[in-house]
């Protein structure tokens, strides 16, 4: 049988073309399929477009590796193709009966190989940033923002510049192990949005990397013991702008919360203010996902009144009346928000055959965006020496 493909990527977000544009520049024949009408639709769009330091994940997690790989792989592929970034430092900001919070946070950091991190007290917070109310704050200069659309589209002319096809309206319906030597992948795609039609692509690697759907892929994909696909749980997070003048030139965070990071100060890089996200978890039917439209995007308003509370700690000059929906976004999480974050998961060699070629992605929310270039790096590194 011929093989069409060296390697099939599902899902054309920020992670899945980075890894197809590492394949393709190592001479590896790559297609992406997309189920949407253009790249990068889902969470990669839909995040605050922050460059992470890597402060906030366990030592030796996959999270903490990638993240400040990934960092330092960033913004040099930024510098290198001119597109639009910035660092802007961030702040963690706290009050002294949360210090030993802030402490911890700061070492784990550390721990984490973070450069230049600092913890600063209020003398200096109020001489910088006035507008701040906390007694103490981790400063990270190394922290940054991006324009994500710019990312994205780079990477996706970098993988048809080495020979690469991203296939958009190609919606993975199933994948089943070629018949034969046991090895590749038999791969069902349904072509062309409402009036479809349905093909078979072949392919000697699978690579399930399609963020909130890779449970319901994985699910599809012959060969995967039920007990090797992790549950996702969803995780709805809005965000407002914030209207009129913005006293901050850099990020400001309050200490995590369950589930996420807390209500923090992002900006673009227009330096317009913008808040998000929170962390709303959300069911949804595992029949649904495979509808056009299986989440709900829209922001109900009077979610401000909690933003409002919740920035209020640490900027007492914000005034309700400056808040305005914005947009939200989808988190894929491993586990429940009342439970301590999981990690990446970088799955290989599930299916029956030990020498199959298919690596699943799970669980890959923030800080996949900071992180794609060094996850790309290891499933690059992993495909090459097999």
């Amino acid at each position: 049988m011929n093989i069409d493909f060296d390697v099939t990527v599902i899902g054309a977000g920020v992670v899945g073309l980075a890894t197809a544009r590492a394949l393709a520049m190592v001479g590896k024949k790559v297609i992406v399929l997309e189920s949407n009408n253009d790249v990068g639709q889902e969470t990669s769009s839909r995040n605050s477009g922050v460059i992470h330091a890597g402060i906030y994940y366990d030592k030796n997690s996959l999270k903490a590796k990638t993240c400040v790989r990934g960092r330092s792989l960033l913004y040099e592929y930024l510098l290198k193709h001119k597109i639009s970034h910035k660092k802007t430092g961030k702040l963690i900001v706290a009050n002294h009966t949360n210090s030993s919070q802030l402490e911890k946070l700061f070492f784990k950091g550390i721990e984490n190989g973070v450069e230049e991190l600092k913890i600063v007290e209020k003398q200096y917070l109020r001489s910088c940033i006035p507008d701040v109310r906390a007694d103490l704050a981790i400063h990270s200069p190394v922290s940054g923002i991006v324009d994500v659309h710019g990312f994205i589209q780079s990477l996706t002319g970098e993988i048809q510049d080495h020979g690469g096809d991203i296939a958009k309206l190609s919606k993975f319906i199933s994948a089943k192990q070629s018949k034969g030597n046991g090895q590749g992948w038999d791969i069902q795609v349904s072509c062309g949005g409402l009036d479809s039609e349905r093909i078979v692509i072949s392919s000697n690697w699978l690579i399930n990397s399609a963020g909130l759907f890779a449970e319901h892929i994985a699910s599809r994909i012959e060969g995967i013991p039920e007990k090797k696909i992790p549950t996702t749980y969803f995780a709805k997070g809005n965000y407002f702008t914030v209207n009129g003048y913005c006293p901050f030139n850099t990020l400001i965070y309050p200490l995590p919360e369950k589930g996420g990071l807390g209500t923090h100060l992002t900006l673009d890089l227009g330096n317009h203010a913008l808040l998000g996200p929170d962390v709303e978890p959300i069911s949804v039917d595992k029949n649904a996902l495979d509808s056009d439209q299986p989440f709900d995007y829209s922001i109900v308003e009077t979610r401000k009144f909690n933003f409002y509370e919740n920035t209020l700690k640490w900027w007492p000059s914000l005034k309700i009346d400056q808040l305005q929906p914005a947009y939200s976004g989808i988190r894929p999480k491993l586990n429940q928000i009342n439970e301590k974050p999981a990690d990446f998961i970088i799955q290989n060699n599930v299916a029956n055959n030990s020498s199959t070629g298919l690596i699943n992605l799970f669980g890959i929310e923030s800080p996949g965006l900071t992180a794609s270039l060094a996850i790309a790096e290891i499933v690059e590194s992993y495909i090459t020496k097999h």
